[in-house]
């Protein structure tokens, strides 16, 4: 089975959102805890990201989770 077209699109932005966003990951794996936990700025805006890209992980599986469904129903 292959993924409707708006589908489709949905997963390409995702992805890409998703790259983009990880492009920040050497800024945020050089604080400490002791950093966390004393700059507010920081720690809201690493608990964001880390957020936004969980919210991303469990977007992407709900994509292609009828191609799977569809898939296995056709067996």
């Amino acid at each position: 089975m292959e993924l409707l077209p708006e589908d489709r699109e949905r997963l390409i932005r995702y992805t890409d959102f998703m790259k983009s966003e990880l492009s920040d990951f050497p800024k945020f794996s050089k604080v400490d805890w002791k950093t966390y936990m004393s700059d507010r700025d920081i720690r809201r805006n690493l608990e964001r990201w880390i957020e936004t890209l969980l919210i991303v992980l469990l977007i992407l599986p709900r994509l292609l989770l009828p191609l799977k469904t569809e898939e296995s129903s056709v067996v």
